[in-house]
């Protein structure tokens, strides 16, 4: 979108998003020959489980942004951020104001949606195992953990379901809701001031580790994954007396 930003473009997507919600009517009234239609959807919705992804809705971004520009005659191979990254451009084409603010709330209200969708599943999973008494907390955090309009949305969530009262809302103070990289490498100061390690010698590393394997198995379930989508062993071939 061209957008310019003097930290990361989360602050920034949520301070448009912000002023698209306050002035939709009036954006719209004054953009009538702008068709504010989106093909972006809320992703995994068919998926009954607690994984999640943005790749799809980033892309879906990516070519609505794309799309926008080439309504509105600017140049789409001109980006805030070239191939190079963070290299300085003195031809970078913006949005108008007004289209990135649109195009900022549908994104960060579908990507907002997914995390209650994924919540709603766990949820659902934890009672039916009889398991919701044993929480106490629900804990946001990183970056995304001090944008006002997720903090509002979950307490929301949880209100709508009476769950708030027993199940604690926890977001860290805003000066530390930051990359998730630099808590990961707080966390191992602290532990390398105790002598303790992590090392992986014994272990084997699992980059796409399912979460759903650290809890207890549904019937019919194995690793979380239905046992009708498990694919069958092939029986090895009978031998052959020579």
């Amino acid at each position: 979108m061209g957008l310019e930003s003097e930290t990361t473009g989360g602050p920034e997507i949520e301070r448009l998003a912000q002023f698209y919600e306050e002035n939709a009517d009036a954006i719209k009234a004054r953009n009538l020959s702008i068709p504010f239609e989106h093909a972006m959807k809320v992703p995994m919705r068919d998926r009954m489980t607690c994984d999640f992804s943005y790749a799809g809705l980033k892309n879906s971004f990516r070519k609505e942004v794309l799309k926008f520009r080439s309504l509105l005659g600017l140049n789409d191979t001109v980006l805030n951020a070239p191939a190079q990254q963070m290299v300085e451009t003195s031809d970078v084409v913006t949005l108008p104001k007004d289209v990135a603010a649109y195009l900022s709330y549908v994104y960060q209200d579908i990507a907002f949606s997914h995390v209650e969708d994924r919540l709603n599943v766990a949820f659902r999973y934890l009672d039916s195992r009889k398991l919701t008494a044993q929480l106490t907390g629900l804990v946001v955090v990183g970056g995304v953990a001090a944008n006002m309009t997720l903090r509002r949305r979950l307490l929301q969530l949880l209100q709508k379901q009476k769950r708030h009262d027993h199940l604690q809302l926890i977001f860290p103070p805003m000066a530390l809701c930051t990359d998730n990289g630099v808590m990961a490498a707080w966390a191992g100061i602290e532990k390398l001031e105790q002598f303790i390690s992590n090392a992986s010698e014994g272990h084997e590393p699992l980059p796409r580790w399912n979460i759903g394997t650290l809890l207890p198995d549904r019937p019919g379930y194995e690793n979380n994954v239905p046992l009708s989508k498990r694919p069958t062993q092939r029986k090895p071939p009978s031998s052959v007396a020579q």
